[in-house]
């Protein structure tokens, strides 16, 4: 079984194949601002974080 980086990485390989150096370093930029939003998202900003702060009141709705 593949893991996340492993797929990835093959993604990778598959869209840069033909581009040349700033084009792979603008799309290693989106990249990165992509992997810091969702970051983000997980630490907090995300729809379900006020579930996280009260454990007790997640167990009870499900």
């Amino acid at each position: 079984m593949w893991s996340a980086q492993d797929v990835a990485r093959d993604q990778v390989r598959r869209q840069a194949d033909g581009l040349d150096v700033a084009a792979v370093a603008e799309k290693v930029a989106e990249a990165a601002v992509r992997e810091r939003e969702t970051t983000e998202q997980l630490r907090g900003n995300g729809s379900f974080y006020a579930f996280e702060m009260d454990r007790e009141r997640l167990a009870a709705i499900w």
